[in-house]
This record gives C-alpha cells, structure tokens and sequence, in this order.
C-alpha cells in the first residue's frame, strides 16, 4: 500500500514515502543474490529478510537516489517497520533510538475520510548497510489498540 509519512525526532522531522516491496511477485533467485546470513541471524520471518536482501542486494539504486532523496518504507506492520534509503540521506536512524512517526494511508472509500493515520513510536533496532544503501530494521514501541488492528489488518 502506498502512503506517505512523517518521522520526528526531537526538533528534526523528514518526510517519508510508504513504498511497501511486495516480496510475493519477485523471484526466488533475485532475492538470495548475495549471502544474507548475517540477515538471516536477524529475523525469523522469511518477509522481513527477502525485503532486506531484495533492497540492499537485488534492487538497482536509480540515479535519482541522493542524499536528497527521502528514505522509503519498504514494509509496516504493528510490530516492525522497515526503511530503504541512500547511505548519506540527510536523516540518520541511529541504533537504540526511538523516534515518533506519523503514517498516512489513503483509504478508498466514498464519504469524506480520505486517509487514515496512525501516530506510533519505534526503536531502531538493526542497520544493514550494502554499497549506498542503508535497511534499517525498527520494532514498533508504542502504538494505540485501534492502530494495531488496521495495521494488522491492512498487511
């Protein structure tokens, strides 16, 4: 689902795009290009580990990647959120950090609510680094019951 989002961090903030990696349309061999076992330690959820090998090893860098060039959030649920960005971005997530972030989803339904959001805090828990790119791994902190089900939902 795409989106757009909002992470503050005491008086900085940086707008993010929600960019999910759908890992059920890419192929197996794309996703294991390089060894990921260090990746593998990590997480015990085959979803979590192809979206950071196809990131970091299998998805080309367009010439538009920049430092200029927000981070993406590749995937989102209630308990994990999981970042794509250009190693030197403006914005750095440093490790046992926790930031607050505002999630926008659009909802396509008739009436006058467009969108929905979810404020949340999350912890960074791992950065993956390869060539220019940065994966950094957080682990959703604070969330409202009501959030956890649409999250949940939504996945």
């Amino acid at each position: 689902m795409k989106g757009k989002a909002t992470v503050f961090q005491k008086n900085k903030s940086i707008a993010c795009t929600i960019d999910e990696i759908d890992t059920s349309m890419l192929k197996a061999e794309e996703m294991f290009v390089k060894d990921i076992s260090e990746i593998s330690l990590f997480s015990d959820f085959a979803k979590e580990r192809n979206i950071i090998a196809y990131y970091l090893y299998a998805k080309k860098i367009d010439d538009s990647g920049t430092s200029e060039t927000p981070p993406h959030i590749l995937f989102v649920d209630s308990k994990k959120l999981i970042f794509g960005c250009h190693k030197k971005s403006r914005f750095s997530f440093v490790q046992n950090t926790e930031y607050t972030i505002e999630l926008v989803f659009p909802l396509e339904l008739k009436g006058p609510i467009k969108s929905r959001k979810v404020f949340t805090a999350f912890v960074v828990e791992r950065v993956f680094n390869e060539a220019e790119k940065l994966c950094i791994i957080c682990r959703i902190s604070r969330i409202k019951e009501e959030d956890v089900r649409f999250l949940d939902e939504r996945a």
